[in-house]
């Protein structure tokens, strides 16, 4: 209704690769608008949605990053 202040709170995500997630929280937020959602649901939805993101792209690095050293290691000994 606009009377009041909603504060969201997520635990951090420690990365350093967010770029672009601002772009694609305003996209989310708008998209879930479109789909008829009220403000507040499509904020809380949006947030979710970007955290997941953020959170399945830190997996993925550490995997990557693990692979990439194992090749090296592997590379090195012959």
């Amino acid at each position: 209704d606009g009377s009041g202040v909603t504060r969201l709170r997520a635990p951090r995500v420690r990365t350093t690769h967010t770029h672009g997630t601002g772009c694609t929280l305003s996209s989310a937020i708008t998209a879930y608008l479109a789909w008829g959602k009220p403000l507040l649901e499509a904020v809380c939805g949006a947030k979710d949605y970007i955290t997941g993101d953020i959170t399945a792209a830190v997996g993925i690095l550490w995997r990557v990053w693990a692979a990439l050293l194992g090749l090296t290691v592997l590379f090195a000994l012959f």
